[in-house]
Order: structure tokens, then sequence, then C-alpha cells
């Protein structure tokens, strides 16, 4: 597991539960993480040959933009889907 989804996971739970999480709590995180985003790829793999036509007129309007970090939109999209099921949780939802 890389550092920085280690650190993403730790600040999740601290930020929901106040507390870090164990490790099968993150072993389960990156295991649904993992699955979610193949599900998304597959997902969008058929959107991505109806946009293929708009992604080069976005491509040439940026052209003179500086390149910013290249960002995994599926692994993006599971980790919201992730934050969104923790808040959601019986321990999230009954603390208070």
């Amino acid at each position: 597991m890389s550092p920085v989804l280690t650190a993403q996971i730790d600040q999740l739970y601290k930020t929901v539960y106040g507390r870090s999480a164990d490790r099968y709590e993150q072993a389960v995180f990156v295991q649904t993480l993992a699955k979610q985003q193949d599900k998304l790829k597959s997902t969008a793999a058929g959107a991505d040959d109806e946009d293929d036509d708009a992604k080069g007129s976005e491509a040439k309007a940026v052209k003179g933009k500086k390149a910013e970090p290249s960002l995994n939109p599926a692994r993006a999209a599971a980790f919201v889907d992730l934050v969104h099921a923790v808040a959601n949780s019986n321990e999230f939802t009954y603390r208070f």
C-alpha cells in the first residue's frame, strides 16, 4: 500500500471518526477502492468512444496552458464513493 493512500485513509478516518483506521479497515478500504475503480473504468470505457471528438477540441483549447499533474478520474471517483460510504456508516451516524 502506498504511503500517500495510507495517509489519505488515515486523514479520512480521523476526520469522520476521530481515530485512525486499523489495519483491517485499511485493507478492506484498499480492496474496495480497487474493485470500485475497475468498475468505473469499465463503465467509462464505453463512454470514451462517444467523447473522443469532444476531447480533441478541448485539447486544442487548452494547448497553451501549463500541464497539470495527471489525475486518474476512475480512482478519484472511486475514492469519493468510498468517502460517501464511510460518512453513511453507523459509526458516524450514531456517534453524536
